[in-house]
């Protein structure tokens, strides 16, 4: 491999480093407006330029995600893949080869391999943007920690409650869980996993008080809320098992839609 600095001129690192050591590489000219931004909110913090980057890189447990824009060829796949989407799909992963493709419609195509050390994006500058390149970030970091055991789920945790969302809800934001090692990080800061945490799930059909979820809703919501996208059996297997353990130790609770105040319909006038 040519050595970092000889190619990108911008390397992030992701802050927690008890799941790993994984790298974000990019050329700032071409792509620092749009990537900075999402790269911190997503815990990462930029390398000194005056550091040796290749010592990050020989962690045999690295990992690190190279970002550039999107060849003509590229851009080719990316518009066939969109064309198996349909009209309202936006994501879609696929086999190819040896490799898996994790395209984000018209805006980004991943190619990566579980086992793999590099990945490599191709995002096309012109569709991009930031709101997009978040989601981008948080695939990548779905995908390389669940071989860990850590799940990922759209939503925000607040007052030791986990709150799932759809992904527009979220705006991005995604719940990480650690069950061996009991931690819970959300875009904030990370948090004690403990037993009995909250799951909530609004709906419109829920009115005053709580309603207790079954175990069969919790499982159904936890899965349609992972941010995991993998087609494989084995993996969709390894998901369900990581949920179960997760549905075990949540009180799953149905919670009426909050209403909207008079100040934030006046705000969205």
């Amino acid at each position: 491999m040519a050595k970092l600095k000889e190619i990108f001129t911008s390397l992030y690192q992701f802050k927690h480093q008890q799941w790993g050591n994984l790298l974000i590489a990019f050329d700032e000219k071409q792509l620092d407006l749009k990537l900075a931004p999402a790269l911190i909110e997503c815990h990462f913090d930029a390398c000194d330029p005056s550091e040796d980057w290749e010592k990050l890189v020989r962690n045999k447990e690295y990992k690190i995600l190279k970002i550039t824009p999107a060849s003509l060829k590229v851009q080719k796949h990316m518009h066939q893949l969109a064309q198996e989407m349909g009209v309202y799909g936006n994501e879609i992963v696929k086999n190819h080869y040896y490799y898996q493709l994790y395209c984000l419609k018209s805006q980004a195509l991943l190619v990566y391999s579980q086992g793999g050390k590099i990945w490599e994006a191709g995002v096309c500058l012109q569709q991009l943007r930031v709101d997009q390149v978040k989601i981008l970030i948080q695939r990548f970091l779905s995908l390389t920690l669940f071989k860990q055991g850590v799940l990922g789920f759209w939503g925000r945790y607040e007052n030791a409650e986990l709150y799932l969302e759809n992904q527009t809800q979220s705006e991005g934001n995604v719940v990480y869980i650690d069950l061996k090692r009991q931690l819970i990080l959300d875009h904030r800061e990370m948090h004690q996993l403990s037993w009995g945490m909250k799951l909530v799930r609004h709906h419109s059909s829920y009115s005053g008080d709580d309603v207790k979820l079954t175990p069969e809703q919790v499982m159904s919501y936890l899965l349609m809320g992972t941010t995991f996208l993998q087609n494989h059996h084995l993996y969709q297997q390894s998901l369900k098992k990581n949920c179960l353990q997760l549905a075990k130790i949540v009180q799953g609770v149905g919670r009426a839609v909050p209403a909207v105040s008079s100040s934030s319909l006046e705000l969205a006038a």
